[in-house]
């Protein structure tokens, strides 16, 4: 009797730990899966904010003929393969970020910024990109795009101290706490 009760001992146990190793797995797996699409966005985010915010640093009077001739080029320097990953592959990891919301903000501003451009490089025609791009006032969406990343790091609804780990804290600090 003894040894028919180790058994049933033995084998209730091993199914009570084997029912609650698999949850504890897959909990693991999933915080671990969302922390490294968090890394790539923000790296992505960082890339893009560098790639945008150096458009800005020149001695242009006209800024729309600076971006004119210059933002073909940064959408080619833009990434978005991670976001476009993530939304289509992980929406359901992507949307139990806290900063989703704001992240779609800052892709969504920067996709029209480059689809605009695009749109009418593909004209070939620079006097109608240039006209374009002051119709919509492409400089504010540029800006807007810049100013959501900082108001993001500012407010808390991006990760500051994950932004700072990505890019270094010296250059995290030249470029969101300069004013720059």
């Amino acid at each position: 009797m003894d040894e028919t009760i180790k058994i049933i001992v033995g084998t209730l146990s091993g199914f009570v730990i084997a029912f609650l190793a698999e949850p504890i797995k897959l909990l693991f797996q999933t915080t671990s899966k969302r922390n490294n699409l968090r890394k790539g966005l923000y790296h992505e985010i960082a890339h893009n904010y560098s790639v945008l915010a150096n458009l800005f640093k020149n001695d242009e009077d006209d800024v729309e003929v600076f971006l004119a001739d210059n933002l073909g080029d940064a959408a080619l320097l833009a990434r978005t393969e991670c976001y476009k990953y993530v939304l289509s592959q992980e929406t359901h990891l992507f949307y139990q970020l806290k900063e989703a919301a704001t992240i779609n903000i800052i892709y969504s501003i920067q996709e029209m910024i480059f689809s605009i451009a695009n749109y009418e490089a593909t004209k070939k025609d620079f006097e109608s990109l240039v006209k374009t791009l002051r119709k919509f006032g492409i400089e504010t969406y540029v800006k807007l795009f810049l100013h959501a990343i900082k108001e993001g790091l500012d407010t808390m609804t991006l990760d500051k101290k994950l932004m700072m780990k990505i890019i270094g804290k010296n250059v995290y600090k030249s470029i969101f706490e300069s004013g720059s």
